[in-house]
């Protein structure tokens, strides 16, 4: 903090330091760079100034009213960002450009091309955060090397987000937690995005036909499952209600291709009867090793819920058969 802090004002150094400490239990060992980061960026944005010159330039110019307000908010949220290293070095140029704009008196065209990309700045930071080297370590996803005090669900978890599936929590101002919530109970809407993610067919563009899904996150996972003919469009009220194991093994079997409505059930669980309509579901996933049932009592429990790090887990696996 130190190097940081010798070429910023106290108060802009308690800013980035306030900052990362109140988060270094999701920054790991990442927390020192991600300072260094923050301290080298704030200096060029503090030397922005919206107060006068700002003010000055839309007196001169009224229509550049909208993108100094823009830019302003951009500018505040640069300093509550975790900064990667990643986006750290456009970020300088980019306020820097912002900076001789303001003094030398750009055009519109010229703030409105700093707005996107500063923007686009920020959409690859939140990406790099998530998903890229300096992803936001999950705390209670736990691994330090040794197997005994590796969770189970650690390879499973990690390499789906690796490959951009999950992401984990974010808090009510969008930053991430940290959290990944494995014991958590995985929602409809998540399995759902899990599986046609995993299975490459992601998202459909346009308007769900449920109006549960309008407007929501998952708005285009409901699509692209409406649009496939999918049987859970059919099962489910509340995309948000915790996901059911017979639900997973449906989507899988579907989505995958593995088998359902035309294969036979041959009894593999004891606790469903032969007659069970998503029976052929079961064994599909049951023959490709993706969900084999309770250790002890081999039980499927059908209609028990599954949770994050499960779904994560049967998930990959049905993704590695392809």
């Amino acid at each position: 903090m130190a190097q940081v802090a010798q070429y910023l004002d106290d108060d802009l150094a308690g800013k980035i330091l306030t900052n990362v400490m109140n988060n270094l239990n999701v920054f790991g060992d990442k927390g020192n760079k991600f300072l260094e980061n923050a301290g080298e960026v704030l200096e060029v944005v503090e030397q922005v100034d919206f107060e006068e010159q700002g003010e000055a330039l839309v007196e001169e110019n009224p229509e550049l009213e909208d993108e100094m307000t823009t830019l302003e908010d951009l500018q505040e949220e640069t300093k509550t960002e975790v900064i990667t290293s990643a986006v750290s070095d456009d970020l300088k140029e980019t306020w820097d450009e912002v900076r001789v704009m303001m003094e030398a008196g750009g055009t519109e065209e010229e703030f409105q091309e700093s707005i996107e990309t500063l923007e686009k700045l920020f959409e690859d930071n939140e990406h790099e955060l998530i998903f890229g080297e300096e992803a936001i370590e999950f705390a209670d996803v736990p691994f330090d090397g040794e197997s005994e005090e590796q969770a189970w669900f650690y390879d499973d978890v990690i390499g789906m987000r690796e490959e951009g599936i999950v992401s984990g929590y974010k808090d009510a101002s969008g930053e991430m937690t940290g959290e990944f919530g494995p014991s958590n109970p995985v929602t409809v809407a998540e399995a759902l995005k899990m599986t046609l993610e995993s299975s490459g067919l992601g998202e459909a563009s346009g308007d769900a036909q449920d109006p549960g899904a309008q407007g929501q996150w998952f708005e285009g996972y409901v699509k692209q499952a409406e649009d496939l003919g999918l049987q859970i469009n059919d099962s489910i009220e509340d995309w948000n209600a915790p996901c059911q194991r017979e639900d997973v093994a449906v989507m899988i079997g579907e989505v995958f291709e593995l088998g359902g409505e035309d294969t036979d059930y041959e009894g593999v669980f004891p606790d469903v009867e032969p007659t069970d309509p998503y029976g052929g579901y079961f064994q599909a996933v049951y023959d490709n090793d993706i969900m084999t049932g309770d250790g002890d009592t081999q039980n499927f429990r059908p209609e028990e819920g599954i949770n994050r790090a499960e779904a994560a887990k049967v998930v990959r696996l049905a993704k590695m058969l392809q």
